[in-house]
Protein backbone atom coordinates (compact mmCIF):
# COMPACT_ATOMS: atom_id res chain seq x y z
CA UNK A 1 0.00 0.00 0.00
CA UNK A 2 2.81 2.37 0.85
CA UNK A 3 4.40 1.56 -2.48
CA UNK A 4 1.22 2.63 -4.22
CA UNK A 5 1.14 5.95 -2.35
CA UNK A 6 4.77 6.69 -3.24
CA UNK A 7 4.17 5.85 -6.87
CA UNK A 8 1.01 7.94 -6.85
CA UNK A 9 2.89 10.95 -5.39
CA UNK A 10 5.76 10.62 -7.84
CA UNK A 11 3.33 10.31 -10.73
CA UNK A 12 1.41 13.36 -9.48
CA UNK A 13 4.67 15.37 -9.16
CA UNK A 14 5.77 14.23 -12.58
CA UNK A 15 2.45 15.35 -14.10
CA UNK A 16 2.59 18.71 -12.27
CA UNK A 17 6.17 19.25 -13.51
CA UNK A 18 5.01 18.60 -17.07
CA UNK A 19 2.14 21.08 -16.67
CA UNK A 20 4.53 23.70 -15.31
CA UNK A 21 6.91 23.11 -18.20
CA UNK A 22 4.05 23.40 -20.67
CA UNK A 23 2.95 26.67 -19.04
CA UNK A 24 6.48 28.09 -19.31
CA UNK A 25 6.64 26.98 -22.95
CA UNK A 26 3.28 28.62 -23.74
CA UNK A 27 4.34 31.88 -22.07
CA UNK A 28 7.60 31.90 -24.06
CA UNK A 29 5.74 31.24 -27.32
CA UNK A 30 3.32 34.08 -26.55
CA UNK A 31 6.22 36.45 -25.89
CA UNK A 32 7.97 35.52 -29.15
CA UNK A 33 4.69 35.85 -31.08
CA UNK A 34 4.02 39.26 -29.53
CA UNK A 35 7.51 40.49 -30.45
CA UNK A 36 7.05 39.27 -34.03
CA UNK A 37 3.63 40.90 -34.38
CA UNK A 38 4.93 44.20 -32.98
CA UNK A 39 7.93 44.10 -35.33
CA UNK A 40 5.72 43.52 -38.37
CA UNK A 41 3.38 46.34 -37.26
CA UNK A 42 6.31 48.74 -36.85
CA UNK A 43 7.77 47.84 -40.26
CA UNK A 44 4.37 48.23 -41.91
CA UNK A 45 3.86 51.64 -40.33
CA UNK A 46 7.30 52.94 -41.32
CA UNK A 47 6.97 51.61 -44.89
CA UNK A 48 3.57 53.27 -45.21
CA UNK A 49 5.00 56.58 -43.99
CA UNK A 50 7.92 56.35 -46.45
CA UNK A 51 5.57 55.56 -49.34
CA UNK A 52 3.35 58.53 -48.43
CA UNK A 53 6.38 60.85 -48.26
CA UNK A 54 7.62 59.59 -51.63
CA UNK A 55 4.16 60.15 -53.13
CA UNK A 56 4.19 63.73 -51.81
CA UNK A 57 7.63 64.29 -53.36
CA UNK A 58 6.53 62.98 -56.74
CA UNK A 59 3.37 65.07 -56.58
CA UNK A 60 5.42 68.17 -55.70
CA UNK A 61 7.77 67.52 -58.62
CA UNK A 62 4.92 67.26 -61.12
CA UNK A 63 3.24 70.37 -59.70
CA UNK A 64 6.54 72.25 -60.18
CA UNK A 65 6.94 70.89 -63.69
CA UNK A 66 3.35 71.79 -64.60
CA UNK A 67 3.88 75.32 -63.29
CA UNK A 68 7.04 75.71 -65.42
CA UNK A 69 5.25 74.39 -68.50
CA UNK A 70 2.32 76.77 -67.97
CA UNK A 71 4.72 79.70 -67.62
CA UNK A 72 6.56 78.62 -70.78
CA UNK A 73 3.29 78.45 -72.74
CA UNK A 74 2.29 81.88 -71.44
CA UNK A 75 5.60 83.40 -72.59
CA UNK A 76 5.74 81.69 -75.98
CA UNK A 77 2.08 82.38 -76.80
CA UNK A 78 2.50 86.16 -76.24
CA UNK A 79 4.85 87.57 -78.94
CA UNK A 80 5.20 90.90 -77.13
CA UNK A 81 6.30 89.13 -73.95
CA UNK A 82 8.59 86.77 -75.84
CA UNK A 83 10.35 89.56 -77.76
CA UNK A 84 10.54 92.02 -74.86
CA UNK A 85 13.41 90.33 -73.09
CA UNK A 86 15.62 90.27 -76.19
CA UNK A 87 16.73 93.86 -75.54
CA UNK A 88 16.17 94.14 -71.81
CA UNK A 89 18.60 92.90 -69.19
CA UNK A 90 16.22 93.68 -66.35
CA UNK A 91 13.51 91.31 -67.53
CA UNK A 92 12.56 89.74 -64.25
CA UNK A 93 9.04 88.95 -63.15
CA UNK A 94 7.85 88.96 -59.59
CA UNK A 95 7.16 85.45 -58.32
CA UNK A 96 3.72 84.19 -59.29
CA UNK A 97 1.76 81.42 -57.63
CA UNK A 98 -0.35 78.92 -59.53
CA UNK A 99 -2.77 76.88 -57.45
CA UNK A 100 -3.60 73.31 -58.43
CA UNK A 101 -6.05 71.00 -56.64
CA UNK A 102 -3.09 68.98 -55.27
CA UNK A 103 -0.88 71.91 -54.23
CA UNK A 104 0.71 75.06 -55.62
CA UNK A 105 3.65 76.15 -57.74
CA UNK A 106 5.61 79.35 -57.28
CA UNK A 107 7.06 80.58 -60.57
CA UNK A 108 10.12 82.85 -60.85
CA UNK A 109 11.05 84.00 -64.38
CA UNK A 110 14.37 85.68 -65.17
CA UNK A 111 16.27 86.47 -68.37
CA UNK A 112 20.01 86.49 -68.95
CA UNK A 113 22.68 86.08 -71.60
CA UNK A 114 25.04 83.11 -71.70
CA UNK A 115 27.66 82.95 -74.51
CA UNK A 116 25.75 85.58 -76.51
CA UNK A 117 22.54 83.57 -76.31
CA UNK A 118 19.57 85.20 -74.63
CA UNK A 119 17.55 82.81 -72.53
CA UNK A 120 14.64 82.81 -70.17
CA UNK A 121 15.00 80.82 -66.97
CA UNK A 122 11.77 79.58 -65.46
CA UNK A 123 12.20 78.32 -61.91
CA UNK A 124 9.17 76.57 -60.50
CA UNK A 125 8.85 75.44 -56.89
CA UNK A 126 6.11 72.87 -56.34
CA UNK A 127 4.60 72.33 -52.91
CA UNK A 128 2.28 69.49 -51.88
CA UNK A 129 1.46 68.68 -48.27
CA UNK A 130 4.60 70.38 -46.97
CA UNK A 131 7.01 68.72 -49.43
CA UNK A 132 8.85 71.01 -51.87
CA UNK A 133 10.49 70.24 -55.22
CA UNK A 134 12.16 72.67 -57.65
CA UNK A 135 12.56 72.45 -61.43
CA UNK A 136 14.30 74.88 -63.77
CA UNK A 137 13.42 75.29 -67.43
CA UNK A 138 15.86 77.25 -69.64
CA UNK A 139 14.45 78.58 -72.91
CA UNK A 140 16.72 79.99 -75.63
CA UNK A 141 15.37 82.92 -77.62
CA UNK A 142 17.46 82.47 -80.78
CA UNK A 143 16.61 78.82 -81.37
CA UNK A 144 12.86 79.30 -81.72
CA UNK A 145 12.25 78.70 -78.08
CA UNK A 146 14.28 75.50 -77.69
CA UNK A 147 13.99 74.53 -74.08
CA UNK A 148 16.15 72.48 -71.76
CA UNK A 149 15.19 71.10 -68.37
CA UNK A 150 18.11 71.92 -66.09
CA UNK A 151 17.00 69.86 -63.13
Amino acid sequence: MIQRIINYKSIKNHIENKEAAALVLVVLLLMVSTILVLSVAFLTQSNTAMAHRQQQGIQSYYIARSGAELAYEAIVSDPAEWNYFENNDDWNHNPQTITFPEGEATIIITADTVNDIRRVRITSIGMAEGVERTVVLSVEHKNNGRFVWSR
